[in-house]
């Protein structure tokens, strides 16, 4: 997978729609876990694979972010106002994607609750960036690691963090 380096001006946001999509969110997701959750066995992450493809994914409304030149970069999964997945592509954090894909996420929601991982501190701090706050500490059962609940709660006289009509396909 190449990228191109005029991202995210030349990027989209759109619904997840063909089944190929499917395959390279959930490859996406694969490697950002194992990049991204270096203190849990890349094991644990390869043995959900299936899962992720068959059941979290498809029951999920998930949203990509798709380069120029139609390649997924990244990508968003809501249940209610959990925002289940958020997961860019390791050659491509840092580029803006994951605040593009939590625009669309708070564009879509007024209010989200996530889990993150504590010792995954880039992402904790990025949530904490964008107005999500700590309001519980728990065990996640898969994994026995320390995760942080964070909820976002949109504030009525702001509205999105982000003007989204400048985003290209996410046009309020």
């Amino acid at each position: 997978m190449s990228f191109s380096n005029n991202i995210p001006q030349n990027s989209s946001i759109v619904g997840l729609s063909a089944h190929d999509d499917i395959d390279k969110v959930v490859d996406i997701w694969l490697l950002a876990s194992a990049s991204a959750h270096g203190f849990i066995d890349v094991s644990y992450w390869q043995q959900n694979v299936r899962a992720m493809k068959e059941t979290y994914i498809p029951s999920a409304e998930t949203w990509v972010c798709k380069t120029a030149d139609d390649e997924i970069s990244g990508f968003i999964s809501l249940v209610d106002n959990c925002l289940a997945s958020i997961f860019v592509h390791p050659d491509m954090q840092g580029k803006g994607i994951g605040v593009l894909l939590l625009a669309k996420a708070k564009q879509l929601r007024d209010e989200l609750t996530l889990t993150v991982y504590e010792q995954n501190v880039n992402a904790v701090n990025f949530y904490k960036k964008h107005g999500f706050e700590v309001v519980k500490l728990q065990t996640d059962a898969g994994t026995g690691e320390q995760e942080l609940v964070m909820t976002w709660k949109r504030d009525s006289a702001q509205g999105p963090s982000i003007l989204l009509r400048d985003i290209p396909g996410s046009a309020p």
